[in-house]
């Protein structure tokens, strides 16, 4: 490993402990099944938020960027603690569950209720992602302030901000159906041509 190289262990150790959180989290609503209100959207933002944690992980794979810059390096590693933030509380404990169902009186824990509860928290640090991606890019030589991938940065900051705002529940399932359409295109054009046995 080149001496630059060991500095990005740190990334991939907070994104690991990212995924860590988030996979605990489906093992728990496999547990409690029983006990649960799975709802689609809560769901299918777990899993953007599961192959945005992969597909770091991947990107740190073949980073060829490594810097001695303390703040740049500092920067860096914004981006996998919010993941890490996200994945944190997208998923109740136990605990939490049992005494929301003791409190309110009901026979299960309804996930929709929950995540439009933490929808500020999921979005807010999601509009902080977007930004640090946007900025961390340009720190490591992207030539153009809007690019192709910039703009669609910029597009879907937007779009998180308004996630952030708005509990509106057709908002959210348009927005979350676009955004696995856009991410699926965006993994499909980036890595379509990589080879991971060369």
């Amino acid at each position: 490993m080149e001496k630059l190289g060991f500095l990005y262990v740190l990334n991939g150790v907070i994104a690991g402990m990212a995924l860590a959180k988030l996979i605990s989290g489906y093992a728990s609503i496999i547990q409690y099944f029983a006990l649960l209100y799975i709802y689609w959207i809560h769901l299918a933002f777990s899993l953007i938020v599961f192959v945005l944690i992969v597909q770091y992980w991947f990107f740190l794979f073949d980073w060829d960027a490594p810097t001695k810059n303390f703040w740049v390096y500092l920067i860096s590693l914004i981006y996998p603690m919010i993941l890490f933030f996200i994945s944190s509380i997208i998923f109740p404990d136990i605990q939490y569950i049992q005494e929301y169902i003791q409190e309110h009186a009901v026979e299960k824990f309804p996930f929709k209720n929950y995540y439009y509860n933490f929808t500020k928290w999921y979005y807010g640090f999601g509009v902080i992602g977007v930004l640090i991606s946007y900025v961390h890019n340009i720190m490591y030589g992207e030539k153009r302030i809007i690019s192709k991938i910039q703009s669609i940065r910029i597009i879907s900051g937007i779009v998180v901000l308004g996630l952030t705002i708005s509990n509106s529940v057709w908002f959210h399932s348009i927005s979350i159906i676009l955004a696995v359409c856009i991410l699926l295109m965006f993994l499909h054009s980036k890595y379509k041509s990589i080879n991971l046995l060369v």
